[in-house]
């Protein structure tokens, strides 16, 4: 059953804790509130301006925000179910309120899961066996520390679901003017990590490219 409605005019299900429930509305408050005179131009045809351009991107691709009372992986805050595209329905889980995520995170994560309700959205792939970086070390997630080798934890291509919370996080890092510098920081943290989940070294450029256009 529907509960409520968030800013962006999604429906949020009663079953969501109310903890859950005021972690979004603040959240969707703060991504409102980020500023950006110039964008890059990926930034600009994903999600147009910094701020509402990112409310805008969540309402187009997301309809409800329901509670999974189920057991998930560690570091696995929301999904959304494959099979349930075209219901463009967010999963929460308990996980979501096990970490102390910061809020520019967890918009990261919504942007992220919404971009699998797009019909365009191919999923997920498998990680490559063997996945390391390069000092040779297993390459983590930055939440729940899982190795990704062999995991189905990876994207081809720049503009699926990892791609585009780099460009989100590569945006609030150079061209965020109303961010703290702790808010950076973080910003440069979650966009190696979502970086690591691009295994070809031709999406990570176009990345990093589009940032200095």
């Amino acid at each position: 059953a529907t509960g409520s409605c968030l800013a962006a005019g999604i429906k949020v299900s009663r079953d969501v804790p109310g903890d859950a429930v005021l972690k979004l509305r603040s959240d969707l408050d703060y991504a409102k509130s980020l500023k950006a005179i110039k964008v890059s131009p990926l930034h600009e045809k994903i999600f147009g301006p910094m701020g509402i351009g990112y409310l805008q991107f969540l309402d187009k691709n997301l309809e409800f925000i329901a509670w999974y009372a189920g057991s998930v992986p560690k570091g696995v805050g929301g999904f959304v179910k494959a099979a349930e595209k075209n219901k463009k329905t967010f999963y929460l889980t308990s996980e979501f309120l096990n970490y102390d995520l910061p809020p520019l995170y967890r918009i990261g994560l919504y942007l992220h899961e919404s971009r699998h309700t797009e019909v365009t959205d191919p999923g997920h792939r498998l990680c490559p066996d063997n996945y390391k970086d390069e000092n040779g070390e297993d390459i983590v997630t930055h939440f729940g520390r899982v190795v990704l080798s062999g995991k189905p934890g990876c994207d081809v291509g720049y503009s699926n679901a990892y791609g585009i919370t780099v460009t989100y996080y590569l945006n609030i890092l150079h061209n965020c003017e109303n961010c703290s510098e702790k808010v950076k920081m973080d910003a440069e943290i979650f966009a190696e990590d979502s970086l690591n989940r691009l295994p070809l070294q031709q999406d990570k450029k176009a990345l990093l490219d589009d940032i200095k256009r």
